[in-house]
């Protein structure tokens, strides 16, 4: 539990206080000791707003796919007596998968229970524990700050996701043809040697002469 008062208003009171010390008066100290009064009253607020909101998370589905929307629901409760008019609720789950996600704002009231339903999709594979919460809560006044934690075991496992390979058409028999042409022509080819005078020029292995730049012939079966 980590407790933030607002600089704003620090600096309110000492200003407050030191004025208070060089000039004195009724109007001064009014101000300077109303300042205190709120944050006393501030104070007592956060702490019982603390202690009285509670949460939880619902999952519809604990086993997707990559890019396939989940839903979640959070139920959360006020079973205190005071209005909470502001608080975030940050999943550490969705942060690590998105930076971009900020949070859900919500306000409560009196003894009063909400729920929030959104859909979500995760990138990439893994298992996530949607049930690491942070809720960050502020007094009725918005002076101070604190975070409550909620770890609760609500895994969803995501998958990779499976595409299906299109049948690509294609012409069979110039498949074959061609296969079979390449066969017989290994058939054929014993072994390469160099050019010697009198060889045909048809005997020419072409990409081995290039490569080796010498003239090599295709040494054939009879």
């Amino acid at each position: 539990m980590m407790l933030k008062v607002s600089i704003s208003y620090i600096l309110f009171i000492i200003i407050s206080a030191f004025t208070c010390f060089l000039f004195g008066g009724k109007l001064i100290y009014s101000i300077f000791y109303s300042g205190i009064g709120i944050l006393i009253l501030s104070i007592i607020d956060i702490i019982i707003i603390y202690f009285s909101i509670d949460m939880d998370v619902v999952l519809d589905n604990k086993k997707i796919v990559t890019k396939e929307n989940i839903k979640i629901k959070y139920k959360i409760r006020n079973k205190g007596f005071f209005f909470i008019p502001f608080f975030i609720i940050k999943n550490k789950a969705l942060q690590k998968n998105n930076f971009n996600y900020n949070g859900e704002v919500v306000s409560l009231g009196i003894k009063k229970d909400n729920v929030i339903v959104f859909e979500y999709s995760f990138n990439k594979r893994g298992v996530y524990n949607l049930g690491e919460l942070t809720v960050e809560l502020k007094d009725v006044f918005s002076i101070l700050t604190i975070k409550k934690k909620f770890n609760k075991r609500k895994n969803i496992y995501v998958y990779p996701n499976i595409y299906l390979i299109k049948d690509n058409s294609y012409d069979k028999k110039i498949f074959f043809n061609n296969e079979f042409s390449k066969l017989m022509e290994c058939r054929e080819i014993r072994n390469i040697r160099e050019y010697e005078k009198g060889d045909s020029i048809k005997d020419i292995h072409w990409k081995i002469t290039a490569k080796k730049s010498k003239l090599y012939i295709k040494n054939k079966e009879n």
